[in-house]
């Protein structure tokens, strides 16, 4: 009687600590961030029902994975970084992004997981593009200037001058004005006023490479070779 009594206790304990579990640490997964409705993290999960020990997985159409995790506080919402549930308002309940990563897509050129980009004319970088690509300027006619967007844990990017002192050797490369070098205590952030860059010229060989290390923080490594690399803000 004394070890049937001790089995079900045992089984009981067992039962008990997986269903806590369950409770306290669930893991979500939905195919869009925000815009409401059953198909987005912010609609179909209710703020007031998740743990402080949830998580969240987004997977995107275009094969964009984000990680979430749930954070007690007031931020207003920044997509991807942050995201308010819709049901909590001004409320204390958030997901911040811990982590994002590109997979592999039908409508992207990743091979081995790294993207070739080569950019003819000025633009914005996307997110993908920040995700371990290498971005040059191979066949531009004239100088052109990449904006980056607002730095991320698990951005990585190139950037390289592809040119030979052609009209096209030249690239600017624009950061957000709230971003932040990790030891460039000399590195004149960008203010209302101006933005920083990076300002790629000369001969081929130039290049930068960008890697998030959190919100607004980035570490860089420069590579001149035989061109040069200057670094500023634009006031």
């Amino acid at each position: 009687m004394k070890k049937i009594l001790s089995i079900l206790f045992l089984f009981l304990f067992i039962f008990s600590y997986v269903t806590y579990a369950d409770e306290v640490k669930r893991f979500w997964v939905a195919p869009s961030s925000i815009g409401g409705g059953s198909g987005s993290a912010d609609g179909a999960i209710s703020g007031v029902s998740i743990n402080a020990t949830d998580r969240l997985i987004v997977i995107t159409a275009n094969d964009e994975v984000l990680f979430y995790k749930v954070t007690n506080d007031s931020a207003t919402e920044n997509y991807p970084y942050v995201m308010s549930p819709d049901d909590v308002g001004a409320g204390t309940t958030r997901w911040t992004l811990v982590d994002i990563a590109s997979g592999v897509s039908t409508v992207r050129p990743i091979v081995g997981g790294v993207s070739v980009y080569n950019l003819t004319a000025s633009q914005t970088l996307t997110r993908e593009m920040m995700g371990g690509s290498f971005t040059g300027n191979y066949g531009a006619a004239s100088e052109v200037t990449f904006t980056a967007l607002p730095a991320f844990k698990g951005a990585s990017f190139n950037i390289s001058l592809d040119q030979d002192q052609t009209s096209g050797s030249t690239i600017w490369v624009i950061l957000n004005s709230s971003d932040k070098i990790l030891n460039e205590p000399d590195f004149v952030a960008g203010t209302g006023a101006g933005t920083s860059y990076f300002y790629l010229s000369g001969a081929t060989g130039p290049s930068i490479s960008l890697i998030g290390k959190d919100t607004n923080i980035w570490k860089v490594h420069e590579d001149a070779n035989n061109g040069s690399i200057t670094q500023g803000s634009v006031e």
